[in-house]
């Protein structure tokens, strides 16, 4: 339901089993409301080219802490998605394992058509991209308390149509 507290819901988490297989998790047409985290992935890097957490057309509101928090795991955050009323960050992604592409550089981080607004701190934040593109095409954030964007040691970066407020 719509009543409840950040933090009184619990959220979807992806960790590699006990043989070391990255978990992985396409997520569609989803509403997460009232966790503590929504989204929380530490599968470490993946092997492919893709991202290991896909997200499309999912509502993400009221959490406590983050709406979607990613460790070494590329994510993908696409078709209309929308992350609201975060206690912390929108998007946080951290990258400091080596990618283990097949070839040359993946993309570990893909933001598309995304509303996010109402953050406690950075919308979209992540580290950890240097020699990895990374994509943020139409997404419309507002009502960050700190940055809007902050994206840390990105050397191949592309930006389109990101209107703030």
């Amino acid at each position: 339901g719509d009543q409840g507290n950040a933090g009184d819901g619990g959220g979807r988490v992806a960790h590699q089993d006990k043989a070391g297989t990255p978990g992985t998790a396409t997520i569609t047409g989803s509403a997460i409301n009232f966790a503590d985290t929504a989204i929380f992935a530490d599968s470490g890097p993946i092997g492919t080219a893709g991202p290991g957490i896909t997200l499309t057309n999912d509502t993400i509101a009221n959490t406590q802490k983050d709406g979607i928090n990613s460790f070494d795991t590329p994510i993908g955050v696409n078709g209309n998605t929308t992350i609201t009323t975060a206690g912390s960050h929108g998007i946080i992604a951290s990258f400091f394992s080596l990618p283990n592409c097949p070839s040359g550089a993946c993309e570990r981080l893909t933001v598309d058509h995304v509303g996010i607004t109402g953050t406690g701190k950075e919308v979209i934040v992540a580290n950890g991209l240097a020699s990895q593109p990374a994509t943020i095409n139409r997404a419309t954030i507002s009502n960050g308390e700190t940055y809007g964007i902050r994206l840390v040691g990105t050397d191949t970066l592309t930006m389109t149509y990101i209107p703030m407020t």
